[in-house]
């Protein structure tokens, strides 16, 4: 939904020109510039993001753009691809609970298992 003012008016961004537009009039001028429609989200993020009347009212993929997306989007997605590669820590190793026991008293305590006493 785009931005509104407090009494109810559509919030106007000043571009560089001079001019100054709303949202849904910026969707108008571009449908009207390169017969595609343009979607209330993408003018949003477009006035909101800049003051460049080139960029703003570029046709979709134009030139600034990379694969389809918009710079505000790149950044985005480049912040959330850092957070995802992060180094994640090993846990440190459990201590051991038991001691090292020798071959002598590892049969030692099979034994003792076997005719059911307790081994500590």
């Amino acid at each position: 939904m785009a931005r509104r003012m407090p009494n109810g008016q559509r919030y106007r961004y000043p571009l560089d020109d001079g001019s100054t537009w709303t949202v849904l009039e910026a969707m108008a001028e571009m449908l009207r510039l390169h017969k595609e429609p343009a979607s209330e989200s993408l003018m949003q993020q477009r006035l909101k993001h800049s003051t460049d009347p080139e960029y703003i009212f570029l046709e979709k993929k134009g030139k600034w753009t990379k694969d389809g997306g918009h710079v505000y989007s790149q950044i985005n997605f480049a912040r959330k691809k850092a957070k995802v590669n992060q180094a994640v820590p090993k846990p440190e190793p459990e201590p051991e609970s038991e001691p090292k026991l020798t071959a002598k008293e590892k049969k030692l305590k099979q034994a003792y298992i076997s005719i059911g006493l307790s081994w500590t």
